[in-house]
């Protein structure tokens, strides 16, 4: 079904007032939106003791049977004649159904089109003001349960299926990023560059909270955002990683975790690295509390932030890790007995706290593990002055960001990992968008295997099993079963270890432990492999694998310049030159689109292009990155 061109509202309400409405085949009903004839109306008295046939003469046909019905039913007859006008109002929409069967309209007003659930409060609110306009008076309340009860059918039964999507969403192999504006304006991504459209093709539906974000505008670089983030110097290319893959619409996301001691900006950096793609009125969040807790908040946002985490459940890891890579969370509708109500996605997760958070190995495999070093009293900044400034950064930001994101949809069918890591998805989606992005070819790859070596490393030291088993075979490969290997780990932990709630009881639980930490141990050159069972209780070998060594990813691929690649030609070679400190105009250069139609490109290279943040500052040490560290 076509999306109808959006009029403004004062246009809408007018025609609907004065032409009579074509209701739907399935309705055995004549709508007609005239007002009511009250008691003070002039003609009123000319109706006082005539026959029908001298009333259809008077008012005509349509009046006529509306006056007879108002007569013989009385209020019944006017809610019902309410219910229907209310209907033929929403029909001049789009009624329709997503793949889960909600309804939905996208509806006109004011000059453009919105899109909201039949039940949301912002779909009601229109509908009650397109009917007030064109009345004078509301509607009641039965009128309104009546005709959404009747819409909500017809989109779901009688409406086209489309997708609905929050924040971001994707079209025709392009990306779209809601602006969440008043005038319903998205960023549109393509391999060609990006420009602003007025009327995307894909259906955004916006959340109770969500703010808007500015019009991006050309010729910045995410080196700048080094001066919002308080992140070690090693770390630094991860957090524009990490950004570059929560704009593509699906994952999956690595979660980033931000660790450090008390008063190492761990908040303020998590605050502004949501605030630079999904800016919300309650921007971080205290750890949910139930899987529900956790659906309705992904129901409601796209990244989700996690501030001052000391602990994670097992439930809640294991229901991050859903989140971010792909799975379904489930919660019984309210008002039934075995409705579901159903989240199906991917969504970017922050977390941040003091003590390490990302304990299962489930989640640290998952996760982008980033230390947030103390800051000193000299490079701390007042709140105002680092938000002042970031809102004049912030279009340059985002600018430099969706760059990113076409160079990686222009590059990504021919990027080719050699070796593929946990999040593949994830590693090749950067390495394609790496011309664009503020360091040299290949340091993300580098960057990113340190990062999870080092994650594997820590997974072993927390985890009392772990630990033991490579102490057990630094000099020597071992064998039995699994009891005896029980045994043999409690003589290599102090008795506070065997007696904590982390340390197995029985060889079943060790099995399982075994089972979690195996991944760990094989990436560290620890092979645990088990046996038949016999006898004595299951057999299992542990011996060290020679041959093991940290694995390199790298890319066959070499990167590619913006623009290069048309027809058939070989795209050419670009080589990244290291940053540089070059001070442009604090207002950017705005080669951009401002929702003419006109899709902006990059002038030259993202490492070539600096910020000034320190001149607007008025210091040059402004938060440098990865001092202490």
């Amino acid at each position: 079904m076509a999306r109808q061109k959006a009029a403004t509202f004062g246009e809408f309400a007018s025609h609907a007032s004065a032409q009579p409405l074509r209701p739907s085949p399935q309705l055995a009903v004549t709508v007609r939106m005239a007002p009511e004839v009250m008691p003070t109306d002039p003609q009123a008295g000319l109706l006082d003791g005539k026959s029908d046939d001298e009333v259809l003469d008077i008012l005509g046909p349509s009046d006529a049977d509306d006056r007879r019905n108002r007569n013989d039913e009385g209020p019944n007859s006017r809610k019902a004649a309410q219910a229907q006008t209310l209907i033929a109002i929403a029909e001049a929409g789009d009624l329709f159904h997503t793949p889960a069967g909600e309804g939905y309209a996208s509806v006109p007003n004011d000059g453009h089109t919105e899109t909201w659930p039949m039940r949301s409060r912002g779909f009601t609110g229109w509908l009650r003001r397109a009917f007030y306009m064109a009345h004078g008076k509301p509607p009641n309340a039965q009128a309104m349960t009546d005709a959404l009860e009747f819409l909500e059918a017809r989109g779901q039964f009688d409406g086209d299926e489309y997708p609905v999507f929050l924040r971001v969403g994707e079209h025709n192999g392009r990306i779209y990023v809601d602006l969440v504006n008043d005038d319903w304006q998205a960023v549109e991504v393509s391999r060609e560059g990006w420009r602003v459209v007025a009327e995307p093709p894909v259906r955004f539906r916006r959340a109770r909270g969500m703010l808007a974000i500015p019009h991006p505008v050309g010729g910045g670089s995410l080196a700048e955002l080094r001066h919002f983030v308080n992140v070690q110097t090693d770390d630094w290319p991860l957090i524009p990683a990490w950004l570059v893959a929560a704009v593509r619409p699906r994952g999956p996301y690595p979660a980033l975790v931000l660790q450090g001691e008390q008063g190492s900006a761990k908040s303020t950096t998590a605050r502004l690295i949501r605030a630079l793609l999904d800016p919300s009125a309650a921007p971080l969040r205290a750890p949910p509390r139930s899987e529900q807790d956790l659906m309705i908040a992904v129901m409601n946002g796209w990244v989700m932030a996690f501030d001052n985490v000391s602990r994670l459940p097992d439930w809640l890891s294991d229901a991050l890790c859903r989140v971010a890579t792909g799975a379904g969370l489930s919660a019984r509708q309210l008002y039934t007995d075995a409705d579901e109500v159903i989240f199906a996605g991917q969504r970017p997760v922050i977390l941040n706290g003091i003590t390490d958070i990302a304990t299962r190995e489930d989640l640290r495999d998952r996760a982008l593990l980033v230390t947030c070093p103390p800051l000193s009293e000299t490079a701390r900044l007042e709140e105002v002055v680092m938000e002042e400034a970031f809102v004049a950064a912030h279009p340059r930001l985002l600018g430099a960001l969706f760059d990113a994101v076409s160079t990686a949809l222009r590059n990504l069918d021919a990027t080719v990992l050699t070796a593929k890591p946990r999040m593949a998805d994830f590693a090749r989606w950067v390495t394609a968008a790496e011309p664009e992005l503020p360091w040299q070819s290949g340091a993300f790859l580098a960057t990113y295997a340190g990062n999870r070596q080092m994650a594997v490393e820590q997974s072993l030291e927390f985890d009392p099993i772990g630990a033991a088993v490579r102490q057990l075979t630094e000099d020597r490969a071992w064998g039995g079963t699994v009891g005896e290997l029980l045994d043999a780990l409690r003589r290599l932990v102090d008795d506070h270890v065997r007696e904590g709630r982390e340390w197995p009881q029985n060889a079943r639980a060790l099995a399982n432990r075994l089972h979690r930490v195996m991944p760990a141990l094989r990436r560290v050159g620890v092979l645990v492999e088990f046996g038949n069972r016999t006898k004595k209780g299951r057999a299992i070998t542990i011996r060290r694998d020679p041959r093991a060594t940290v694995t390199s990813i790298i890319t066959d691929t070499p990167a590619f310049k913006k623009g290069s690649g048309d027809g058939d030609a070989p795209p050419e070679p670009f080589v990244h030159p290291i940053v540089t400190s070059q001070e442009p105009s604090l207002l950017g250069d705005d080669d951009g689109d401002d929702g003419d139609g006109t899709t902006r490109t990059s002038p030259e290279p993202a490492s070539q292009r600096s910020d000034g943040l320190e001149r607007r500052l008025g210091r040059g040490d402004a938060w440098e990155p990865g001092r202490g560290a």
